[in-house]
């Protein structure tokens, strides 16, 4: 079976949280690159498996394997997934042999937001601010937190320190397709004809989540989310 093809299946079967087959494909390929590494990382931290995606990273340091920015991306979002501590994912990013880029501290910044780690945050803004990126994630990341914490000013610097720099924010688009027909939705479009009917039914499973005790990310307070674009649907 050709390589490629075999980390296609790894990068499958791990996205679908199904770990013994990723792992049986992985032992069985014979010259390890770098994506398959970063499959196997990827795919357990997205499923909460800190302590494997930490174990797996290990195991390719030790392979002899170079990481790259995508590895890091990888083992802070498991971090963070799994509630690890913001610290120790601060620590990687130190040891780090390769310059971090602005995925590198979005992902540790996004791991200080989840668990409210404001020590962190205040080493991570002047990296930030230092960003030459044109990527705003980031900025708008931290903005946000400083909202969070009430430290208005804070989030107002950044804001203008995003605007200064001539940045603009890209709005967030995802699709779906139904019937053979895509839907787009949007941040910030507010022009589908059924966005009622829409809303009813996210309404309906919000009421379900709250049913079954399913605990909504609260890091942002009302006025955050307000200052945020919200979803919407376009045709």
């Amino acid at each position: 079976m050709p390589p490629r093809l075999m980390e296609s299946l790894i990068n499958m079967y791990m996205k679908c949280g199904v770990f013994k087959e990723g792992h049986l494909v992985f032992d069985n390929i014979k010259n390890r690159d770098i994506i398959s590494w970063n499959s196997l990382i990827g795919g357990y931290g997205m499923h909460g498996l800190g302590e494997n995606a930490l174990r797996t990273f290990d195991q390719m340091i030790k392979s002899g394997m170079r990481p790259d920015n995508i590895t890091f991306v990888a083992v802070l979002s498991a971090c963070s997934h799994a509630g690890l501590v913001a610290a120790e994912a601060s620590d990687i990013v130190r040891n780090m042999p390769i310059e971090p880029n602005e995925c590198v501290w979005g992902a540790l910044l996004n791991s200080c937001r989840m668990y409210r780690n404001t020590d962190v945050v205040e080493e991570l803004a002047s990296q930030i601010l230092g960003l030459k990126s044109e990527i705003t994630g980031s900025f708008m990341l931290l903005s946000n937190i400083y909202s969070a914490n009430g430290r208005w000013e804070d989030s107002a610097r950044v804001r203008v320190s995003a605007k200064n720099k001539g940045f603009k924010k890209i709005p967030g688009q995802s699709w779906i397709e139904v019937r053979k027909k895509v839907y787009t939705f949007t941040a910030g479009n507010v022009v589908h004809l059924e966005q009622g009917e829409i809303y009813a039914i996210l309404d309906e499973l919000a009421l379900q989540m709250a049913s079954v005790n399913y605990t909504i990310n609260s890091c942002f307070d009302q006025q955050c989310i307000c200052d945020q674009s919200e979803l919407f649907v376009a045709n």
